[in-house]
């Protein structure tokens, strides 16, 4: 799935997508914006680094690399 989302940001540079962002539970009011996908699925791999950085030595994190490398894959497959 992360090689997927690399491949759409390299078809699709300028695609939207509607967000819910917010609570606003006293109201139960849902309010959707429409955001680039780059933000979106940039903000994903900025958490998946955050993530891997931040994990305890017993527990390599490998699943995070995982996706940090299949996000690139899929990147780096559509540009060439």
């Amino acid at each position: 799935i992360a090689g997927v989302m690399g491949a759409y940001i390299a078809m699709h540079p300028t695609a939207k997508c509607n967000t819910w962002w917010g609570d606003d539970s006293l109201w139960l009011a849902f309010r959707t914006f429409k955001v680039p996908a780059v933000l979106v699925i940039f903000g994903w791999f900025v958490l998946q680094i955050i993530c891997s950085m931040s994990m305890e030595e017993k527990t390599a994190g490998i699943a995070f690399f995982a996706h940090i490398g299949g996000f690139l894959v899929g990147l780096s497959l559509l540009t060439c």
